[in-house]
């Protein structure tokens, strides 16, 4: 297999880890997003964030 070869492990594993890290960026957005929401509603600090 040739590394421009679309099925190469190393491929498929390159792209499923950016797809994983994609994933991780967006859930982190989404956290920071509910942690500002969170604290709108409750101000002090919560010990879980």
């Amino acid at each position: 297999m040739s590394r421009s070869d679309p099925k190469s492990p190393g491929l498929l594993a390159y792209r499923e880890l950016d797809e994983v890290l994609g994933l991780m960026e967006t859930a982190s957005e989404h956290l920071a997003d509910f942690r500002l929401i969170i604290r709108s509603y409750h101000p002090i600090p919560l010990p879980l964030f």
